[in-house]
């Protein structure tokens, strides 16, 4: 029961989950904001061309990272899974990955579907996708830097 409190509370108390409400209030509320964004993303056709590129690059990168500091190729931070609370970092990575992953996802779907769907949603989707592979891809990057440096004092 503690874990799944834990992945409860990763996943409602975080930026990411921040960052979507935000976008569904701006889709209820402020719905020209969204149309303007979509319809300046439609009108270059190189924006849309490369439009999936950033969250692929973003989280591809953080994903790297994240992996290359948490499983250990050579032992050097082995103080790491002697930590009782491994687990919990095991699960914010995880975590951070499903994030990355909702964000390609989502800059797919509102670049294949983009001349079906109506300028709000291509807004909204773009903002979305964009907003949260930044989000969890610097998050990731930032994780990152503490752990090298917390298993660098570990050693």
């Amino acid at each position: 029961m503690k874990r799944i409190l834990e992945i409860i509370r990763i996943l409602l108390v975080s930026p990411e989950a921040l960052l979507l409400v935000v976008i569904a209030g701006l889709f209820i509320w402020k719905n020209l904001w969204l149309v303007y964004i979509g319809k300046s993303l439609l009108e270059h056709d190189d924006v849309t061309t490369w439009m999936p590129i950033l969250p692929i690059s973003l989280c591809g990168g953080a994903i790297f990272l994240a992996f290359k500091l948490t499983e250990p190729k050579d032992g050097s931070n082995k103080a790491l899974y002697d930590w009782p609370e491994y687990w919990r970092l095991e699960y914010r990575r995880n975590i951070g990955i499903g994030w990355c992953s909702v964000s390609v996802l989502t800059v797919l779907i509102a670049w294949i579907f983009r001349d079906e769907l109506s300028l709000a949603w291509v807004g909204g989707l773009f903002v979305a996708a964009i907003g949260l592979a930044v989000i969890s891809s610097s998050t990731l990057l930032l994780a990152t830097f503490v752990l090298k440096r917390l298993s660098a004092g570990l050693s």
